[in-house]
């Protein structure tokens, strides 16, 4: 997850802290459904 909280740190200027927290959230949230759904069953 080093990386990827790399990648979300160089958008942080474009963000207000609020906003940066939800989108941060979403960005997570999205990652880990499209993981969940590539995975073997």
């Amino acid at each position: 997850m080093t990386g990827f909280g790399a990648l979300l740190g160089l958008t942080r200027a474009g963000f207000t802290a609020p906003s940066f927290a939800i989108f941060t959230d979403l960005m997570a949230g999205w990652v880990c459904a499209l993981a969940g759904a590539r995975s073997p069953r």
